[in-house]
């Protein structure tokens, strides 16, 4: 487990520092925004500004997350509501610090207006060229690793198995059972973890979706598809909630 938020750690660390860097090195070149007048010291001010709040305001997000009773994958409202809240806050940092180390910067409304349309135009190729980078790294990992590990509450109970051969899991009171398939079979496996948790070790697997307060499928095993149940392999029944319907119908529909 240790190593696991380790990992989560260095990987939030890392899109931040890039961020940061990018920043600074777009300020430095360019010197769009009459940023000219400051010197590199005080450019790097602006890099490190982003850096920081990119790390604290993604662990925030993730550890939100990651204790959430129900959970439910990032739409793009979400993402958007994130990105611009994250924009805004940005926004006001970098007028604060420029009133710091600029005696001729009021803080003012024209001031902040001013401010949000420089972090926003910055921002946004931030954004491009941050999401580009965690599609191509993302790849790089579903090359090379596809295996789920899941962590139960005790020490020595964990479940490693290829993300392939999970068919879903159920939740059993404080415990969840975790079906596989193993040579042509369905083998039960029970952790004490809450849905929740298996959910977010899995969010990386666009396929393994939550159907039901109580159920997480491998849409890759839908037989079919019913108005409120679901047909798994190999014949299991799965109960289908109207919260989840429309995500289900169109992941299973994009396999078809």
């Amino acid at each position: 487990m240790l190593d696991k938020l380790v990992k989560r750690v260095n990987k939030v660390l890392f899109y931040a520092v890039l961020a940061g860097i990018f920043v600074f090195l777009f300020l430095a070149v360019f010197q769009p925004f009459g940023i000219a007048r400051f010197s590199l010291a005080q450019i790097l001010g602006y890099g490190v500004i982003t850096l920081l709040l990119s790390f604290a305001f993604t662990k925030s997000k993730t550890i939100k997350i990651r204790h959430k009773k129900r959970f439910k994958h990032n739409t793009i409202k979400e993402i958007l509501f994130h990105d611009i809240s994250f924009l805004v806050i940005l926004g006001f940092l970098n007028l604060i610090y420029t009133a710091i180390i600029d005696p001729n910067t009021y803080l003012s409304l024209h001031s902040i207006f001013i401010f949000q349309f420089y972090t926003i135009t910055i921002g946004i190729l931030v954004f491009v060229i941050i999401r580009f980078v965690q599609m191509q790294v993302e790849a790089t990992r579903r090359a090379t690793e596809d295996k789920i590990e899941l962590q139960g509450d005790g020490i020595k109970e964990k479940l490693i198995f290829e993300s392939i051969d999970f068919i879903y899991a159920k939740v059993d009171g404080n415990y969840c059972n975790v079906y596989l398939e193993k040579n042509n079979k369905l083998v039960k496996r029970t952790l004490r973890i809450t849905l929740s948790e298996i959910l977010y070790n899995t969010m990386d697997y666009s396929f393994i979706k939550q159907c039901h307060r109580s159920y997480a499928i491998n849409t890759l095993k839908i037989k079919s598809l019913k108005s409120n149940l679901l047909i798994l392999y190999p014949n299991t029944e799965i109960p289908l909630s109207r919260n989840y319907k429309h995500a289900i119908q169109e992941q299973y529909f994009k396999m078809i």
